[in-house]
């Protein structure tokens, strides 16, 4: 079968494809494919989100890479600045309510769509 058939077909990426192909040749008697499972972003860890739940309502305006920097500096833990600031917009703008209590709404796609 064609790589682009099998793209086709499967609905998936050509890296998964792939990885699909890896594990196949790697043991081709015991090959169960899985259902992708969706999101496979790790959690952040819990001192980390408290962290950004006391210093979010602080940091006015945001500044991503001073959180970035802070996040490494005190918990080892490093993401880059746009990495930090798309998780704070995933998860603190989930709704108006708690971004109005934590953080400006200017950095939030929302914003402009009808909701004010």
């Amino acid at each position: 079968m064609a790589c682009a058939t099998a793209l086709e077909r499967l609905q998936i990426s050509r890296t998964q494809l792939y990885r699909l192909r890896t594990a196949w040749l790697r043991d081709r008697k015991a090959f169960q494919p899985k259902a992708s499972g969706g999101n496979h972003k790790q959690l952040w860890p819990e001192p980390v989100e408290q962290f950004l739940r006391e210093i979010l309502p602080l940091s006015q305006p945001l500044n991503y890479a001073f959180i970035a920097d802070q996040l490494s500096r005190r918990f080892d833990f490093t993401r880059s600045r746009s990495a930090v600031a798309q998780h704070i917009q995933q998860q603190w703008c989930i709704n108006r309510i708690q971004l109005h209590l934590l953080t400006s709404a200017s950095n939030c796609s929302w914003r402009g769509k009808g909701f004010r």
